[in-house]
């Protein structure tokens, strides 16, 4: 593949990438691309109108390449082959432009994370938080907060506390604070990483959200992390571990825009999960009109799909698609 304008200069030798299974060549500020694992470069089911195809079914295959990929591209940043925040939507582009199933496209953009148990949060994603609201030691409702995902200047995200509210026996009411304010995070704290799954000896399930100051530093704060959680949350450091508490849940969330208004699914949603956020309950008769719109080279582009099959239901949403029915 070529990705015309992949970087904002050219530069000297030395920027190439041998392989395998990743080569790149630069030719100016083209990127030439070429894989050699043929598991990712098959046929199509979905096709984007003037994007590449999309592949029906799963693939089960081992991703870490792509992370190899990346930090390939983060060395060439080091070195000046690309300019600062170039490598991140150069390895974005190379994604999209892959005819891959959704779910692996998924995975390469946000990580392994059924294998991992985390995953590396970005703008499209917002946090949810549930808490049980107790009287006197009874549980008498439960409180949900949600928090925005903002980029920042220069790179990360800023967690931005969107909405409250306090459900007491069915009877709902907003606030302006939660009860227990568990995402105030340093300046210092732009990447996020939130782990998902049970990461003690005792298997409680509990859940923690690292934010580092940078991606290398998300990186190695996550590999320390995994040696040891309690210990690394209890030390102080240039990642900030928030651990989540073991009666709260912390949830990652992605938006997805409709004509009824933003949803948002749980991570490694679908086309479907959108629908039936959005009250759908007849699947068949939404496929006929739907109408699906996905990013690609910076803007959104039309989904063709067969509307006499329901397969659309199971594309995985990567974030930025609109869903019209």
């Amino acid at each position: 593949m070529e990705l015309q304008r992949a970087r904002a200069k050219k530069a000297g030798k030395g920027c190439n990438l041998a392989g395998p299974p990743v080569k790149l060549a630069w030719k100016g500020r083209t990127a030439q691309i070429a894989l050699s694992d043929a598991s990712v470069l098959s046929g199509g089911m979905v096709t984007l109108e003037g994007g590449p195809a999309r592949v029906q079914g799963e693939i089960l295959a081992d991703l870490g390449w792509f992370d190899q990929f990346k930090s390939d591209l983060g060395q060439m940043e080091r070195r000046g082959c690309l300019r600062s925040g170039e490598a991140n939507p150069l390895a974005q582009r190379m994604i999209e432009n892959l005819s891959v199933p959704s779910g692996m496209g998924y995975r390469l953009r946000y990580g392994d994370y059924a294998r991992t148990g985390w995953i590396d949060l970005e703008p499209q994603f917002r946090l949810r938080t549930v808490t049980p609201v107790r009287v006197n030691g009874a549980i008498e409702g439960y409180e949900e907060a949600w928090y925005d995902l903002l980029p920042r200047p220069g790179g990360g995200l800023a967690v931005q506390l969107a909405l409250v509210e306090v459900n007491r026996k069915g009877t709902i009411t907003k606030s302006e604070h939660p009860a227990v304010e568990l995402l105030s995070l340093p300046e210092s704290g732009r990447y996020l990483r939130m782990y998902f799954r049970s990461w003690t000896v005792a298997g409680d399930r509990k859940i923690a959200l690292l934010a580092g100051p940078s991606v290398e530093e998300r990186a190695r704060g996550g590999a320390e992390f995994e040696k040891d959680p309690e210990g690394f949350c209890s030390r102080p450091g240039s990642i900030t571990c928030v651990a989540v508490p073991r009666e709260m849940v912390l949830s990652a969330e992605l938006r997805v825009a409709t004509n009824h208004g933003t949803v948002a699914v749980p991570v490694g949603g679908s086309v479907g999960d959108a629908l039936r956020v959005a009250g759908v309950r007849d699947y068949a008769a939404a496929v006929k009109t739907l109408e699906m719109w996905r990013p690609f080279e910076g803007k959104p582009l039309p989904v063709r799909f067969d509307r006499s099959q329901n397969a659309i239901l199971g594309i995985a949403l990567m974030g930025g698609e609109e869903l019209r029915w």
